[in-house]
């Protein structure tokens, strides 16, 4: 009997302790939040940037919105009502003006720079760091390798396999609209991202992936086009440490079984192009030849060529769109494009690169539509240098996160008269924008991270609705007048874009 009661008085203190553990972690954990949520209020550097209290709070509101896509919508409203700086989480302001654009993303400056929010930008499946995720001078050596493909005289040399895609999309369409009992309304946002995919796939593995001979998605083009949500809903687990590692976890297997199958198959057309030893004037080419003698590492091209071409082919497709969308939205602007096109070009043959970057209109309208509708329309995140950093005016903290809000910034009456008018005359200097911020619109960023391809992306853009102008009659299908209202996880999860077709009637 004393041996049980011993027992008994031993358990006792046991449960006791354990009680009184847990209570003492989850009164630290109170005292711990009550503190933070004090400290962010009225002691933390940024207190005084406007914002609402319920962002001040943690970062898990911003994150649920990551995680619902509506994190583009809900920034543009902070910055209508709480003006050019907003302060969107604990520790990060978001910025919509010109200046701030250029001190966050421009030229570096002596000292440390801003660098990149390490959770946004993860390093490739090999774990070598690519163009997107590399910094400082790693950045720099990267670029330079890749550089030569996107020159002006790699651009010329490409020409002819613009012209061939290009004519393909025109033809494929002819011949769906033309068969017999078929509909003549397409889903454009589809045939222009098979086109994009094809011709970067040609440009960088030096074979196309045949979605537009197909007219369907690949299995590399679907696994490739799905990776967004991916890397969406992975950046978000890297923002809730120290819970991250039990968040990537619930991240569906499937999904990351689709991200090694993409980078797997990836490898394969890398290898098959170095091993053609085809001389082309494709991306790898150039960056195989390196300059100065300076090869991409093979590790490098692997990590390299998949962001080339999910960058190059998706933001242009999403462009084109977008552009389009505005272009049958606006009768006097698709009149006055029409006009253009169709005055300049007597035949489809004469539509070459050369003359449509002479035509003002059709690059006033892809600069417009741009405007309306960027591809990657969220904020690129940066860390401020660890002496901090003077932005707009205002000292900013070392170690703080900062971006500028491309699609609020885009929309916001502080850079444009009339924002959400599409008005390719505002890129013309029409007077009654003469007040507009035009270096406010970057949709491709600015500064030594800027696209690498965006000369090839406004060229491929400005060809192709040339020869759609010059070649068929578009209306917008009533289903699609809509189109814009879309959530993004890091670029616009966009809905099928129909546009009714019809062939261009011209006499003999």
């Amino acid at each position: 009997m004393d041996f049980i009661s011993k027992s008994q008085t031993f358990d006792n203190l046991s449960w006791r302790r354990v009680a009184a553990g847990v209570g003492l972690a989850v009164t630290s954990a109170v005292i711990f939040c009550i503190g933070n949520i004090f400290y962010n209020f009225y002691l933390h550097p940024l207190r005084h940037y406007p914002g609402p209290k319920f962002l001040i709070v943690a970062r898990l509101p911003y994150l649920k919105w990551m995680a619902s896509g509506t994190l583009v919508s809900h920034f543009r409203e902070l910055h209508e009502k709480y003006g050019p700086v907003v302060r969107v989480a604990p520790n990060e302001l978001s910025f919509i003006s010109q200046d701030a654009l250029k001190t966050i993303y421009g030229h570096r400056q002596p000292g440390e720079g801003f660098r990149k929010n390490p959770a946004f930008f993860q390093p490739a499946t090999n774990g070598v760091h690519s163009i997107l995720t590399s910094e400082g001078d790693a950045h720099s050596s990267v670029r330079r390798k890749i550089l030569p493909a996107f020159s002006d005289k790699a651009l010329s040399e490409q020409t002819d396999i613009l012209l061939h895609f290009t004519g393909l999309l025109i033809r494929k369409l002819r011949e769906k609209i033309e068969a017999p009992g078929s509909s003549k309304s397409v889903d454009m946002f589809e045939w222009y991202i098979w086109t994009t995919f094809d011709l970067i796939g040609d440009l960088a593995f030096g074979e196309p992936f045949d979605c537009l001979e197909a007219a369907s998605f690949t299995e590399w083009v679907a696994l490739v086009f799905n990776a967004f949500k991916t890397f969406a809903f992975v950046n978000i687990s890297k923002q809730l440490a120290p819970l991250d590692k039990l968040v990537r976890l619930m991240i569906p297997k499937s999904m990351k079984a689709r991200q090694q199958k993409v980078f797997t198959l990836n490898i394969e057309k890398v290898d098959r192009r170095i091993a053609s030893k085809k001389d082309r004037p494709d991306f790898l080419s150039y960056i195989i030849k390196g300059k100065d003698g300076m090869a991409m590492p093979v590790e490098e091209l692997y990590a390299n060529s998949t962001l080339l071409v999910l960058a190059g082919s998706e933001s242009t497709a999403s462009g084109l769109a977008g552009t389009t969308f505005q272009l049958l939205k606006n009768p006097e602007a698709y009149q006055k494009a029409l006009e253009e096109v169709r005055s300049e070009f007597a035949t489809e043959d004469e539509i070459v690169p050369e003359r449509v970057k002479h035509l003002p209109f059709l690059a006033a309208l892809v600069s417009e539509g741009l405007r309306m509708y960027p591809p990657f329309p969220e904020g690129l995140p940066r860390l401020t240098p660890r002496q901090g950093a003077t932005i707009s005016g205002r000292w900013v903290p070392g170690g703080t996160y900062v971006q500028y809000s491309t699609h609020a910034a885009h929309r916001s009456t502080d850079n444009f008269a009339d924002p959400d008018v599409f008005a390719p005359e505002r890129w013309l200097g029409e007077a009654r924008f003469a007040n507009d911020i035009r270096e406010a619109s970057q949709p491709f960023s600015i500064g030594p991270r800027s696209c690498i391809g965006r000369n090839l992306a406004y060229l491929e853009m400005r060809l192709i609705l040339a020869r759609m102008l010059w070649s068929f009659d578009m209306q917008l299908a009533p289903e699609s007048h809509a189109w814009d209202d879309q959530e993004s996880w890091i670029q616009w999860d966009k809905k099928p874009l129909m546009v009714n077709l019809s062939l261009v009637k011209r006499s003999e």
